[in-house]
């Protein structure tokens, strides 16, 4: 009774798998099955939509710490306030921003203009900010002045780094490798 059930357990599995098979267009050979037109990229659109959704993983992110100092001259003496502080930075390409002009299909070849790479955010940690050496008077408000030029400091290092230099170059190389996974022969960005 047991094999019987188990016998008819496969032969319904085995005719649903036989009938779904009949149902779905499978293709006629491994190219096809890993060729572009498999992936239905020849439609540009649909093909922008994908890249433009991986603008959030070809980035380049750092957390930088950043001492800065501000001098100001009194009659008698200079004031001086050094700090410290850190901030998270990321810099890339906006795939976003990517346009239908910017990308050519022809055959199993692609071209692909790409946005500049840019600082995309730079996002200050107020709470990391110390004094690191305070000599003079300075009020609330002076030190609060000083305080804001966190930010300004923090892309300097960012761009003296070239962190959108090195994002563009991982954005080649990952859009490189993207394409080409998907069935492109050559790619050419740009």
């Amino acid at each position: 009774m047991k094999n019987k059930y188990k016998l008819f357990v496969f032969l319904m599995v085995l005719l649903l798998v036989f009938m779904l098979l009949q149902r779905s267009s499978l293709p006629g050979s491994w190219k096809e099955l890993f060729s572009t037109d498999s992936y239905s990229y020849r439609d540009p659109e649909k093909l922008l939509k994908d890249i433009r959704t991986l603008h959030s993983m070809v980035v380049v992110t750092a957390q930088e710490t950043v001492v800065w100092d501000s001098v100001r001259q009194t009659n008698t003496y200079s004031d001086q306030l050094i700090l410290s502080g850190k901030g998270n930075i990321t810099a890339g390409n906006d795939l976003r921003l990517l346009m239908p002009e910017d990308l050519v299909l022809e055959g199993d070849s692609i071209a692909l203009k790409l946005p500049p790479a840019e600082l995309l955010t730079v996002q200050d940690i107020p709470s990391s900010i110390i004094i690191l050496k305070k000599s003079g008077e300075w009020t609330t408000e002076a030190m609060d002045q000083v305080k804001k030029q966190h930010h300004f400091w923090l892309q300097r290092k960012a761009l003296s780094r070239n962190m959108p230099g090195m994002a563009e170059q991982r954005a080649r190389e990952w859009l490189d490798n993207y394409l080409r996974m998907i069935g492109f022969e050559k790619v050419t960005l740009y």
